[in-house]
């Protein structure tokens, strides 16, 4: 939150007001609702933010296309590129010089943009032109639509850093559009992204979870499931929401059976599988891995039917990961093999890597993971290298490799700093803990652990706040 108010003292003055003694999910929500109005004034010290943005907005200097070009930026909370700016308005180079003038708009890089309450007052009180906002949507969709299915594919990472800058762009429209007519187009947007969604942790579910009320109120069955199935990958990224995913897949899996979908039947078969392995995985909750396999049994039954050999690949690989659980390691072995052959053979890169990251944990294989970080990397799947390169710094540190694996450590946390990925960034704090206080700086371990500590207990993770308290016992204090 403290990044949407783009760093401006004042406005995170007045947003820490409002947060006072309020969940943080309370506070993120009512941003979302409000926007500017959580920020309009602080009575404490006479001062109307409101006005003083008027005031600027009202600025005689301005021109029309200044103005028109301000509306523009207004929908865009990610900028928008100078290459883009002159492709899609030629007539705005006189305009944008007046708005940075105006101290209205700044430069970062090769983007323009508004800050953040600037661009919420402009949204709420001058619309742009429908011509303008038809090339907005138009573009950012067409991005979409075209880069989205790239990510997790070959060459997907070039895909990856593109949506990277312009997710924020492509979210505010998508809901935008979301609420007008013509949705159709949104709907498919929407889909298209949540693959670099999941992988990357960067956007939000807002928008799928739009385009799933859209599409149930439109009676489109189909849309609807796929936003639901959607929407069960992104709430299984994190631990505490897997029973909401395996409602929202359970629901999305009779709407496929009502519509007559074998395939969308067969994804949700085995995503369920994935969701009850997962809970097995960190919860050990029993029951989960015949429930897992079940699933994943019935889903690779219809692959076979219909000739999918990457669906049933996948199916073969959710086995191996019960047969992993159950601590099956040869039988596991022997089908992360048959699947990284499955994946081969359709020149699939992040089924490889998928296959590869697991066989090279199960047999403590260094070359087999920097194989599989080398893919995850070039698909742009950067959750999976972000994994890869903490098991390779696990490896490097068990076979004394010390400055390897904090190295390897290192890069496996910037990666997930970057992604937000905060649950897995906490056990990579108390991985690198443990490699230098292996080599002799304790001050710097127990800071860490301390850092890996606070998160857990904000993320009600139990067996990391155990892991963080047990080592801090056995280090005992740092040296003065």
């Amino acid at each position: 939150m403290l990044q949407q108010m783009d760093g401006v003292p004042f406005a995170v003055e007045l947003l820490a007001k409002q947060a006072q003694g309020v969940d943080l999910d309370i506070t993120l929500q009512r941003w979302r609702d409000e926007r500017l109005e959580m920020l309009q004034s602080d009575a404490s010290k006479g001062f109307d933010l409101t006005e003083s943005i008027e005031f600027s907005l009202r600025d005689p200097r301005l021109s029309e296309n200044a103005r028109r070009l301000l509306s523009v930026l207004a929908l865009l909370p990610a900028g928008l590129s100078e290459t883009d700016r002159r492709s899609l308005f030629p007539w705005s180079t006189a305009a944008i010089a007046l708005l940075q003038k105006a101290a209205l708009v700044e430069r970062e890089g090769r983007r323009w943009r508004l800050l953040v309450f600037i661009r919420e007052q402009v949204r709420d009180t001058r619309p742009p032109q429908e011509e303008d906002k038809k090339k907005l949507l138009e573009f950012y969709f067409s991005l979409a639509q075209r880069l989205g299915p790239q990510v997790g594919k070959a060459n997907g990472r070039e895909a990856f850093n593109q949506l990277f800058e312009e997710i924020d762009n492509i979210e505010s429209l998508l809901l935008m559009a979301l609420e007008e007519k013509n949705t159709d187009v949104a709907i498919a947007a929407a889909l298209q992204v949540s693959d670099f969604v999941r992988f990357s942790g960067r956007g939000s579910a807002q928008p799928l979870e739009k385009a799933q009320e859209v599409a149930k109120r439109q009676g489109d069955r189909v849309k609807e499931a796929w936003c639901l199935l959607a929407l069960s990958r992104l709430h299984l990224l994190r631990r505490p929401q897997y029973n909401r995913a395996r409602q929202l897949l359970e629901k999305a899996l009779g709407l496929f059976q009502q519509a007559g979908d074998p395939k969308g039947e067969a994804e949700c078969l085995r995503e369920l599988g994935h969701t009850a392995a997962n809970e097995y995985e960190l919860e050990k909750v029993e029951g989960k891995l015949e429930q897992a396999e079940g699933y994943f049994r019935r889903a690779l039954t219809m692959q076979e039917q219909f000739d999918d050999p990457i669906g049933e690949a996948y199916c073969r690989h959710g086995l191996a990961r019960v047969a992993l659980l159950q601590d099956k390691h040869e039988e596991a072995r022997r089908l992360f093999r048959e699947t990284l052959q499955m994946f081969s053979e359709q020149n699939d890169q992040l089924g490889q890597a998928y296959s590869l990251r697991h066989l090279g944990e199960l047999e403590e294989d260094d070359s087999q993971l920097r194989k599989a970080c080398e893919f995850f990397d070039e698909v742009g799947e950067l959750r999976n290298l972000a994994h890869g390169l903490h098991s390779r710094s696990e490896l490097a540190r068990k076979r004394g490799a010390l400055e390897e694996a904090e190295q390897l450590c290192r890069q496996a946390l910037d990666w997930f700093q970057k992604l937000r990925a905060s649950r897995e960034e906490a056990w990579c704090r108390i991985s690198l803990a443990q490699v230098v206080h292996v080599r002799s700086r304790p001050a710097e371990a127990h800071a860490l652990l301390e850092q890996a500590l606070q998160s857990a207990r904000q993320l009600r993770d139990e067996k990391c706040e155990e892991k963080c308290l047990r080592l801090l016992r056995e280090w005992g204090e740092p040296p003065a």
